[in-house]
């Protein structure tokens, strides 16, 4: 889909994490201009490439913090391509945007688009595990600014051991183990079984999501079980974040949720 992130000259104030996950969700349901299907369903394998999940931060001056940025790169040949960049910080011309590149050897250029007046091209080494560079804007909105930024690979979340809880607002927390399977495009698929529940709660349901840096989601189609969060950067733990759904008391509402892996 198109998403018209910013308009000329105005800044998006950042917004709250359940916003943002939100938006994170829609744009995993609708494509956010990509396709879902077509994708390498083989698990992310780790290698001197761009193909992964990244997360760091761009030095925008119009905020007095650095901003965060999260996305899932995907590499075929020299080519690279994002199509959900999410960015946290203060005075955002958007706090999304979509992202293509090129790589040769480890020389990269990305070219990420804000709106389509707005654009931030990034340059920069890509290592192992890691891209920094320098970053040129243009556009109306903060057309002019350049500094430096850097990224670091997140891991693969690819388990069988996951194992966590759901925390309601109130009563005792629900015990769950779950497998995810992390792809090439940043695709996870997978199961959620929750201890103790009655039934279909108590069956592995079914989950699909998507991973873009730090932000993950797992979602299932009959409105069991939705869960969002954040992966820390040994891509071990997730926590920080929500989860809903009919198996999650008390229905409609948001509980904690968080799961770790060894």
């Amino acid at each position: 889909m198109g998403v018209k992130c910013c308009q000329p000259g105005v800044r998006v104030p950042a917004g709250t994490k359940h916003i943002l996950t939100l938006v994170f969700a829609a744009a995993f349901l609708t494509g956010c201009g990509g396709s879902g299907g077509d994708v390498n369903t083989s698990p992310f394998n780790s290698n001197p490439s761009a193909n992964g999940s990244w997360t760091g931060s761009i030095g925008f001056h119009t905020s007095p913090f650095p901003t965060i940025v999260d996305m899932f790169i995907v590499q075929t040949g020299t080519n690279i391509s994002a199509r959900l960049v999410q960015l946290t910080g203060f005075g955002l011309c958007s706090p999304l945007a979509s992202m293509t590149g090129e790589v040769i050897g480890d020389n990269l250029t990305m070219t990420m688009i804000l709106s389509s007046n707005n654009a931030t091209t990034l340059t920069a080494k890509l290592g192992a595990s890691t891209i920094s560079g320098t970053f040129t804007t243009s556009g109306s909105c903060d057309g002019g600014d350049q500094g430096d930024f850097s990224l670091s690979l997140v891991p693969s979340i690819t388990s069988t051991q996951w194992s966590g809880n759901i925390t309601p607002v109130t009563g005792q927390a629900i015990p769950l183990t779950a497998s995810i399977t992390e792809d090439q495009a940043g695709i996870l698929t997978g199961s959620v079984s929750l201890s103790g529940e009655a039934a279909p709660c108590d069956s592995p349901i079914t989950v699909t999501g998507q991973i873009a840096g730090r932000y993950i989601s797992l979602i299932d189609s009959q409105g069991l079980l939705n869960a969002f969060g954040k992966v820390d950067s040994t891509g071990k733990n997730i926590s920080d974040e929500s989860a809903s759904g009919t198996c999650v008391p008390t229905p409609g509402s948001f509980a904690g949720f968080s799961m770790t892996r060894p």
